[in-house]
């Protein structure tokens, strides 16, 4: 009876090793055809790259503004997706506010999109909070992302005559928005870089 168990229970021992073998060298041959996110795209979306025509849109405020993306035309356009709910979108839009308010008179407009998910109220409480002055539109059914590409916040797209001129995702949105503000300051301007 002792020998059965000592088989069942080495049959049992070979085959957890066994399988544990094949998951973990499953696991890392998944592990290897991950690129680093170094490597990895920095643009906020496949759509949202430099030079592509920007998509129009038609969509009101939340006050009740009709905003025509193409009626901004010649205009320097920030496009801001955000929710009053992400702690990152909140702190970057202080330093989009800062940003517009410096530069207002040189045509830069900018435009917070309001991820669907976000409550109309939270949204209006974080504008008083902030002392936001521009444009937001709540994009409840995701008509705007769609088009631009957007499937994650923050994420910023700079649109200069008409055609995309950079755009970041999550946490490079924070370098990014200082390089706009230096190259706003100096006069330089944004320019097509995938740097910026």
């Amino acid at each position: 009876m002792n020998t059965k168990k000592t088989l069942v229970a080495l049959a049992l021992g070979a085959a957890i090793l066994g399988a544990g073998y094949h998951m973990h060298s499953g696991i890392k041959r998944n592990l290897d055809e991950v690129k680093p996110v170094k490597e990895q795209p920095k643009y906020a979306s496949d759509v949202a790259i430099p030079g592509a025509p920007a998509p129009d849109f038609s969509a009101t405020s939340i006050d009740g503004e009709s905003i025509k993306l193409s009626n901004l035309e010649g205009k320097l356009v920030l496009l801001d997706f955000w929710a009053p709910w992400c702690g990152p979108c909140r702190d970057l839009s202080q330093h989009i506010n800062e940003l517009s308010e410096k530069q207002r008179n040189s045509g830069l407009e900018v435009i917070y999109i309001a991820a669907p998910s976000s409550r109309k109220e939270d949204i209006i409480n974080l504008r008083e909070k902030y002392n936001l002055h521009y444009p937001i539109i709540h994009d409840e059914d995701k008509t705007i992302a769609k088009k631009y590409g957007i499937s994650a916040i923050p994420a910023l797209v700079l649109i200069k005559d008409g055609k995309i001129n950079s755009s970041r995702l999550g946490y490079d949105c924070f370098e990014w928005i200082q390089k706009l503000k230096i190259d706003l300051k100096s006069n330089r301007g944004p320019k097509y870089s995938q740097n910026y």
